[in-house]
């Protein structure tokens, strides 16, 4: 049921007149491309807690592969305004960052001393490039998922 649900709510079958025809054939083609794990992270996307990792997530073993955080389930209850998460399906990856995450987080992860002065589009690539543990730590686990 969580995986039907996930498929009737996704763009390529929302009975919905806001996605062009052109868009909707795009997806019905890049659907037919995708495994089974693929299909089931588009479906239903993993959300993991990045503030809060425990010590082995985000280290790399002999391989180059690394612990993710536990999946928590999509809903609003899962997060707080002091946390970073992390949402992804496969395709597409959101960093989300609570207005109340404590600043010196947001320091060691994006050189930013607030919230108010995260600078969105040059996050990305900041991360992993401050010499912190987290903030190493946290590019660690965006690298193991884009290769997921």
């Amino acid at each position: 049921p969580l995986y039907i649900m996930g498929m009737l709510k996704s763009q390529a079958f929302r009975a919905t007149t806001d996605i062009s025809a052109d868009m909707r054939t795009y997806i019905w083609m890049r659907l037919e491309s995708l495994n089974v794990a693929q299909l089931a992270a588009y479906y239903y996307p993993r959300m993991m807690a990045l503030h809060n990792c425990p010590d082995e997530c985000g280290v790399p073993d002999e391989h180059g592969r690394c612990v993710l955080p536990d999946m928590l389930n999509l809903t609003s209850e899962s997060m707080a305004q002091d946390g970073i998460y992390l949402l992804e399906d496969g395709d597409t990856m959101l960093v989300w960052v609570g207005r109340a995450v404590d600043s010196g987080l947001l320091q060691g992860l994006f050189g930013a001393p607030s919230f108010e002065k995260l600078n969105p589009t040059q996050a990305e690539e900041i991360v992993g490039t401050r010499g912190d543990a987290v903030s190493n730590k946290i590019a660690n686990i965006l690298r193991q998922g884009r290769t997921e």
